[in-house]
């Protein structure tokens, strides 16, 4: 999950570059949040106790934040405060999720969702649909009322409740995806490598000024 943790890492940036009296971050518009299969909840509820285990030792405090070592401290202050704040300067913030075939990180702590509206996907047997669903929830789902979804059973309190902190502070764009089209991708776990934000300014009318941080 190293390469996904870099969309907390882009949320950790944009609190630190964040001004709340303009809504800028870094003296610019923020347009659009994209997250990639990003751990946002962290990994303690679907990863393998000796993985869990081997990654506080070989990682360190990443793995301590992200592991739940720490109770999950870091990631739910950043579910309030500034950081919420800076996130929800963004016009738009997107969340790609992996439905199956991702081990390291489950769709629950990518999605920020206990399940998925499996009502809006498309058909699975439709093999040329890497994207099965776009759509906005405004708010957190109903524990009490959704069946959580694989991993996400797992769940703690805590991180149920981070969850809830990210939602109710701004509505996402969920992108459903499933990429196990072909036999290789269905016998290894399928990576998305990129995750990244893009603020920009269009404010001068000869040349847009804009800027993306790409981790």
């Amino acid at each position: 999950y190293q390469r996904r943790v870099r969309g907390l890492y882009i949320r950790y940036a944009a609190k630190e570059l964040f001004d709340s009296e303009s809504g800028t971050i870094a003296g610019l518009q923020p347009r659009h949040f994209i997250s990639l299969a990003s751990p946002h909840v962290g990994v303690q509820h679907s990863l393998p106790w000796h993985l869990l285990h081997l990654s506080y030792w070989f990682i360190g405090q990443t793995a301590q934040h992200l592991c739940g070592f720490d109770d999950l401290n870091l990631l739910d202050e950043m579910a309030g405060g500034d950081f919420a704040a800076s996130l929800a300067a963004f016009e738009r913030r997107s969340l790609f999720a992996n439905l199956m075939n991702d081990h390291r990180v489950d769709y629950a702590s990518a999605a920020l969702l206990l399940a998925p509206l499996a009502d809006r996907h498309k058909r699975l047997e439709d093999a040329s649909a890497e994207v099965l669903a776009e759509y906005r929830l405004d708010g957190a789902q109903d524990g009490a009322s959704v069946e959580p979804y694989r991993e996400a059973i797992a769940l703690s309190d805590k991180q149920r409740s981070v969850m809830r902190k990210l939602r109710e502070h701004a509505p996402f764009d969920n992108y459903d995806v499933r990429l196990d089209k072909n036999w290789f991708s269905r016998q290894f776990t399928h990576s998305m490598l990129l995750s990244l934000i893009h603020i920009s300014e269009p404010t001068r009318h000869a040349q847009i000024s804009y800027a993306v941080f790409c981790l």
